[in-house]
């Protein structure tokens, strides 16, 4: 039997509230959102009496613009997350009646457009990124330029010394390459798709720019490449009018290798001249990069010289094959300028004798004629005295290796090795001449 004191606790208990649960924010949906959007938050609470005039802290970022108190357990926030807002949890506080009501990290702020990058992120090099769009509700704009066939309304800018290039945009992924100055430094990306009002912004991550030093250019020299994008930077330095040239093999069943000559400022946008064989007019420091554009590990071979170049005009502009009136190099490494096929039938002679210790090697020439690539020029080089062949053939575009301008030579010819004599290099228009192709320089070494 409960005694009178007992009861009498008990209906006090009663009177007073028998519900001891302490108000708490309990949930927030949803639980994340993406940087450089803006999206309606619910939070709720647990014995809660949030009335008019709360207000909601997101943390450093995020911008709340309204607040709108549905029940004394349950509130709404319209928020703002700024594009350059951390990645990552947050805290979420509650401020009601001079009372704070904290979530610890309750919110996850995460970038709608998460990069990846293949390939070495250093100076001088060109790695390529992936970007990812998780936003379904912000596609990529994939309009295209039709006369450049650029894409017109994506935008990617980055830090000093990063030139981006987009290779293809999907509503969901874009793909690209970033060209790094060999003085390039880490900074942030960003990235603008859309037009006017329709425009997004998002920070799809950080350019992490490793510093690197050039590796001074030997011949021969073996490069380990570990992917795609792996690259290395060599430099070289000379007196004068310099000639580039050298030759890449690799050993992977898919050995791609590609390279490109920088001038003595290093940088892609001015001083980019081509890939071998490359000219520096002026001499000076240059730097040489070799990337594997293959899909797998490559170990590639780089040999070839940097040598000063003796260059002269063309001296007859209608030899008709003969050595009279030939142009005469007078050293090799030798560029012929100013040389014009003023005809389909014209051929331009450039004259070179053989001797001591460069018997039984190689003349290799370039030439590059044109911007039209449809335009050839035929390259034979004959002995001048008995006119016996020792190269030929009309040579074909592609085999320009600059993968990343190809505004160096084209046509690419190897003589078989020489004995003593003098020979006679004999340019001609292939297939394709117009008088709007017909000029043309021609550059060629002995290897």
């Amino acid at each position: 039997m409960r005694s009178t004191y007992s009861v009498a606790l008990l209906l006090a208990a009663a009177a007073c509230g028998g519900d001891s649960t302490t108000p708490t924010a309990s949930g927030v949906f949803p639980a994340e959102g993406f940087t450089g959007r803006s999206v309606r938050v619910e939070i709720s609470g647990d014995a809660t009496t949030w009335k008019d005039g709360a207000t909601v802290d997101f943390g450093a970022g995020v911008t709340v613009s309204s607040v709108d108190v549905a029940s004394p357990t349950d509130l709404f926030a319209e928020i703002t997350i700024d594009p350059a807002a951390a990645a990552g949890k947050t805290d979420v506080t509650v401020t009601n009646s001079g009372k704070k009501y904290t979530l610890t990290k309750a919110f996850e702020l995460v970038s709608p457009t998460p990069i990846s990058f293949s390939g070495d992120v250093a100076q001088g090099g060109v790695p390529f990124f992936t970007i990812e769009n998780l936003d379904f509700s912000h596609q990529f704009d994939v309009t295209q330029d039709p006369n450049t066939g650029e894409y017109s309304n994506t935008t990617i800018t980055g830090p000093a010394g990063a030139q981006i290039l987009l290779d293809s945009v999907t509503p969901f992924e874009i793909q690209g390459r970033v060209l790094l100055d060999t003085d390039a430094t880490p900074g942030t990306l960003t990235l603008e798709v859309g037009n006017g009002s329709d425009a997004t912004t998002s920070i799809p991550g950080t350019l992490d720019v490793k510093p690197r030093t050039p590796t001074p250019f030997t011949s021969p020299t073996t490069i380990s490449l570990a992917e795609h994008g792996s690259s290395a930077l060599y430099s070289f330095s000379s007196t004068g009018a310099t000639l580039v040239h050298y030759s890449l093999t690799g050993d992977a069943p898919d050995s791609s290798p590609v390279s490109e000559v920088l001038g003595a400022g290093g940088t892609w946008t001015t001083d980019a001249i081509g890939a071998s064989p490359a000219v520096l007019e002026q001499g000076g420091m240059g730097f040489l990069l070799v990337e594997n554009f293959g899909n797998s590990a490559d170990t590639v071979t780089l040999e070839g010289a940097v040598e000063a170049l003796t260059s002269a005009a063309e001296g007859n502009d209608n030899t008709n094959g003969t050595a009279a009136g030939a142009l005469v190099a007078s050293s090799i490494p030798f560029r012929q300028t100013g040389g014009t096929l003023s005809s389909a039938n014209d051929t331009d002679v450039i004259k070179f004798t053989i001797a001591g210790a460069d018997v039984n090697k190689k003349a290799h020439i370039n030439t590059d004629m044109g911007g039209n690539p449809n335009v050839d020029s035929k390259v034979n080089v004959v002995n001048c005295t008995t006119s016996a062949s020792v190269s030929g053939g009309v040579q074909d575009n592609t085999l320009c290796p600059d993968f990343f301008n190809c505004t160096s030579f084209n046509e690419d010819v190897t003589t078989s090795a020489l004995p003593a004599g003098t020979y006679c290099i004999q340019i001609s228009s292939g297939p394709g001449w117009a008088s709007t192709d017909e000029n043309y320089v021609a550059a060629f070494w002995l290897e």
